[in-house]
């Protein structure tokens, strides 16, 4: 699963999926490049700057650099992603600048970009035309208003935060003093845009992590749970259930 590596801020960042993601699920974050996810077959959830989306098969949602946005399948999706970097399509930064944000879920009917992606990811004229319509099709969309609900440049911040350290022990208060915003505060932004409590936010990261060290290697269950910031196997065990519903030994089994 491409997704778990850290997305390069690097010029001419390119990366797409392998293969394709079953029910794909992934916690709140966000990185400096544009993202574009498509569905191929059931419904994704998409949540973007605290607002939810449905993403429908044959549509995809176009995630700008810096947004706040969440991953959830409720039932069945088989989905791939794109990553680029902002300097493929330069002119995408002056239009939103100057007219707002547009409605993200864009529809593209039978046709098989991600084929057409691959087949052009050397040959970067052919993969900047592609690349450009897509974001002509986002700007096509609706305006949308940005919701008002929370300081974005705090969420921004928060996100990135527990994405470095989520591995590490996390209290409220270590959040609170290394972003320099007082605990009732960051408490409010954490309630009000969550939904969630922060150990709640911090076991999605870490079993998300172990999701994928389960499937991609053969590390030991202990291993794994000390590598994702779980104090112990019991712990690890419990939380991810939580999560997934099942235990980790009963998710490794599932993926083989």
């Amino acid at each position: 699963m491409f997704y778990e590596e850290k997305h390069s801020a690097k010029k001419d960042y390119f990366s797409i999926s392998q293969g394709y993601n079953i029910n794909f699920t992934f916690p709140l974050h966000l990185h400096e490049n544009y993202e574009f996810f498509f569905v191929e077959e059931g419904v994704l959830s998409v949540e973007i700057n605290g607002i939810s989306y449905k993403v429908n098969r044959h549509e995809g949602a176009f995630i700008l650099p810096n947004q706040p946005h969440a991953y959830s399948t409720t039932e069945h999706s088989k989905t791939w992603g794109v990553i680029f970097s902002p300097d493929h399509i330069p002119e995408l930064k002056k239009i939103i600048a100057s007219k707002g944000h547009f409605f993200p879920i864009i529809t593209l009917g039978d046709r098989d970009i991600k084929s057409e992606l691959m087949r052009c990811r050397t040959d970067p004229l052919r993969l900047r035309s592609i690349l450009y319509e897509l974001a002509a099709m986002y700007t096509d969309g609706a305006r949308s208003e940005e919701p008002s609900l929370y300081d974005s440049d705090t969420v921004s911040k928060l996100v990135a935060y527990i994405d470095a350290h989520y591995t590490e022990p996390m209290t409220l208060t270590d959040v609170s003093q290394a972003l320099g915003y007082s605990y009732r505060y960051m408490s409010g932004i954490i309630n009000s845009f969550f939904k969630l409590s922060l150990p709640q936010i911090v076991n999605k990261y870490r079993v998300t992590y172990a999701c994928q060290q389960l499937t991609e290697t053969q590390r030991e269950l202990t291993e794994i749970a000390f590598c994702c910031g779980f104090g112990s196997i019991r712990s690890f065990n419990r939380n991810f259930k939580e999560v997934m519903g099942i235990t980790p030994r009963e998710y490794r089994l599932a993926q083989h």
